[in-house]
């Protein structure tokens, strides 16, 4: 991971309480359900919003004004982040200290982490980074599955004393 970039640690929560992290230490307001990033740090804003408390959504549509780490710092809170980037540039998102290159012109845009499994954004200067991002709590996704077939083959993703993360590979365009 490059050390001479700045870096922002922060946490996610199923609740907006989160986004007071990059209201104190990166100057963002929030108005309603929208976080506006201050000019300096980047252009643009993202939105929250929770649906119940077993779900939530987040869309970021920012262009970074400076290079910056986002690390995600691990919760008590039990619930997958869904990650869908489609981003116009190739980023890098290490997770589990394995490097991955997402999205939309990427093999990688989309996965599911863990929330209990550190992760770290690597911003792009002047590139438009637009990302929608889901939590949902484990208890409740599970909830959908009860008594299925399903459950039974993927017992190990709602084993809730495991961490784990998943990807997918949704396009085939070469990353250069």
């Amino acid at each position: 991971m490059n050390e001479v970039l700045p870096e922002f640690k922060h946490t996610y929560y199923l609740t907006p309480e989160w986004r007071q992290k990059f209201v104190d230490d990166l100057g963002c307001t929030i108005v309603n359900e929208n976080m506006y990033f201050p000019e300096e740090v980047a252009s643009g804003s993202s939105c929250f919003l929770e649906i119940n408390s077993d779900f939530s959504v987040v869309i970021v549509d920012s262009i970074m004004n400076i290079p910056l780490r986002f690390t995600r710092i691990p919760s008590e809170d039990d619930f997958w982040i869904v990650y869908y980037d489609l981003s116009d540039s190739v980023s890098k998102h290490v997770i589990d200290d394995v490097n991955h290159k997402i999205g939309y012109k990427s093999k990688l845009s989309f996965a599911i982490v863990d929330n209990k499994i550190k992760s770290t954004y690597l911003s792009t200067v002047g590139e438009r980074f637009y990302t929608l991002r889901l939590f949902i709590r484990k208890s409740y996704l599970k909830t959908f599955f009860k008594d299925t077939e399903f459950e039974k083959d993927f017992k190990d993703v709602f084993d809730d004393k495991k961490t784990k993360c998943s990807f997918t590979v949704t396009s085939t365009a070469e990353v250069k």
